[in-house]
């Protein structure tokens, strides 16, 4: 056992995970005391409670053992936590990956981005193989994967962005376009549904594996110059034509987003 290992132990009616700190010493969280929870400095002894002790492993890159410490004994010092913490395995986590409750998260799959919502307890919600909305473990998001966190100067807070994932469980209405993963985090720390990966990212898997991907992507910026065009002569032109020609350009983005799915799943893309 190394400093910074996150250690568990089975005491029967649970499950206590904490945060070896060296010297024998172990920090851990618990909600015994109150409700908001607290944490605690305990010998090794005392923590594993005659029990055998594990040390968890991590399918996905963690950050070093210096800030893991680092982030265990400054939330220690706290004299009111900073951060929520759903229980010790929650807080363990935290340390070991930086991440929190309500955190919007993504990772690198090569072709593309994938997002999700950090929700606690080893936990993500995420748009799952392009289909449909569901909570898995950070395994299976992460697939082996380094995991970043995107930042934000406002949002809502941790438990509201989870309320707000959790509303959306079981979801069928993926677009690569105008409904994706990225969209869906988005929406849920600050209300905007929106994508900052652009056409450039969402195609770089299909250009390199198919001349259809490229096709498809000259077509996304002819569209949308021509939209661009149409926009500008509006200006001059009544609301009810105005009206009609973004009705047309709606259309156009739809039929586009339909094309690039089926390419997505003619490359073997999820």
């Amino acid at each position: 056992m190394k400093k910074g290992d996150h250690i568990y132990v089975d005491l029967g009616s649970c499950k206590q995970h904490g945060i070896y700190v060296g010297k024998d010493l172990v920090i851990y969280w618990t909600d015994q005391e109150s409700k908001s929870g607290q944490l605690y400095r305990v010998s090794l002894a005392e923590f594993t409670q005659g029990a055998n002790y594990k040390v968890r492993k991590y399918p996905c890159r963690c950050i070093d053992r210096e800030k893991t410490l680092q982030k265990a004994e400054t939330r220690f010092k706290e004299e009111k936590l900073k951060y929520q913490f759903i229980n010790s395995k929650d807080f363990a986590i935290y340390c070991r990956t930086g991440l929190k409750m309500g955190d919007h998260i993504y990772a690198n799959y090569g072709y593309f981005f994938h997002h999700g919502i950090y929700c606690g307890d080893d936990e993500v919600i995420h748009y799952v193989n392009g289909k449909i909305i569901r909570k898995t473990p950070l395994s299976k998001f992460s697939k082996t994967q380094r995991i970043h966190v995107k930042r934000y100067r406002r949002a809502f807070s941790q438990t509201r962005v989870v309320r707000r994932a959790k509303r959306r469980l079981d979801e069928r209405k993926y677009n690569l376009i105008l409904n994706n993963c990225e969209h869906f985090a988005n929406w849920c720390k600050m209300g905007k549904s929106k994508c900052e990966q652009g056409t450039k990212i969402i195609f770089k898997g299909v250009k390199t594996s198919t001349h259809e991907g490229e096709k498809i992507s000259k077509e996304v910026r002819r569209t949308q110059k021509k939209i661009k065009r149409k926009a500008s002569r509006l200006k001059t032109k009544t609301t009810e034509k105005a009206s009609q020609i973004q009705k047309k350009a709606t259309k156009a983005t739809s039929r586009i987003a339909r094309n690039v799915s089926r390419a997505f799943r003619r490359c073997g893309f999820r």
